[in-house]
């Protein structure tokens, strides 16, 4: 399978939160390539560096997962870049404030994809069952056309029938006028 699991140094994780600072969360391979960490987080993948920077924020808490209502950020003055210094750093989300939440690396940002995600993937099945409406509604429609056409040309052969009926009556009675003037003129 993988390589063993190899314990984290303390270098490794300052690189990592350094890393953050950097480059944002959710940067992982940006972190990874930067030649200023590089040489210290070699031996880890972008997976490594997302599951221990998880775990680091829910251990520094001591819960098991992270509340909603509070935030990693660092106190910076406003209208500076929120940086995240130490996932030990948390402040309530009613503290924090949002002139920084389209900004790269910004805590709204997880929240917010998470959000966008969930919306995506509710709009997406919400797309589906239109297409799969809109096919429903044109093979009905294709249905209803073929049934049109079909009545349309049973119309046409039971008229057919009518007067081929009518001629085959007529041509018959002509036959027999025929026939009987024929045998008019044998017979004395």
């Amino acid at each position: 399978m993988g390589a063993p699991k190899q314990k984290w140094t303390a270098a490794e994780e300052e690189a990592l939160v350094a890393g953050i600072n950097k480059h944002g969360t959710g940067k992982w391979k940006s972190i990874q390539n930067d030649p200023e960490f590089s040489h210290v987080l070699a031996a880890r993948s972008n997976i490594d560096l997302k599951d221990k920077w998880r775990n680091m924020s829910v251990s520094a808490t001591g819960e098991g997962s992270r509340p909603k209502s509070v935030k990693a950020v660092a106190s910076t003055p406003k209208g500076e870049k929120d940086k995240v210094l130490d996932p030990t750093n948390r402040i309530p989300e009613s503290n924090v404030s949002d002139d920084n939440s389209g900004e790269k690396g910004s805590p709204n940002d997880k929240e917010d994809e998470a959000r966008e995600n969930n919306d995506d993937l509710i709009s997406k099945k919400r797309k589906r069952q239109i297409r799969n409406r809109d096919h429903a509604l044109r093979s009905r429609e294709r249905k209803k056309v073929y049934l049109m056409e079909l009545q349309m040309q049973s119309r046409y052969l039971e008229n057919e029938c009518k007067r081929l009926q009518h001629a085959s009556i007529y041509f018959t009675a002509v036959m027999q006028r025929i026939i009987i003037s024929t045998y008019k003129s044998v017979l004395p």
